[in-house]
């Protein structure tokens, strides 16, 4: 399940955006079922992007990629597929960021913890 958060960035000229997409281990289907305070204490990944004003809607800006924050791990990044299909992607790859110092079990603490 992916939440989304948008900010107006000051810093730019013109209807500029900064988009925060923040992924969570609850599956669309079930979100019903978790609250929406629980659904926000656990974290997969997080990227940011840019979206401008288009002449209808606000898009992303073209040239520009998502920028990812985390995971910082390879293994999560391209391997969180097989922990999810084996049972093990929540233990091993969930950000509790509310709880200080946490990061997913995969993560190398001395790489990552400028990133969480």
């Amino acid at each position: 399940l992916e939440r989304m958060y948008v900010f107006t960035d000051v810093s730019a000229e013109g209807d500029r955006r900064v988009v925060l997409h923040v992924h969570t281990p609850f599956c669309w289907g079930e979100r019903g079922g978790v609250t929406l305070q629980e659904r926000v204490k656990k974290v997969t990944s997080v990227n940011v992007r840019h979206a401008v004003r288009g002449a209808e809607r606000f898009e992303q800006e073209q040239g520009n990629l998502k920028m990812p924050l985390v995971p910082v791990a390879t293994q999560l990044e391209s391997g969180w597929r097989e922990m999810w299909r084996d049972g093990s992607f929540e233990r091993k790859c969930t950000w509790l960021w509310g709880k200080a110092d946490h990061m997913p079990t995969v993560e190398d603490k001395r790489v990552a913890a400028r990133n969480y």
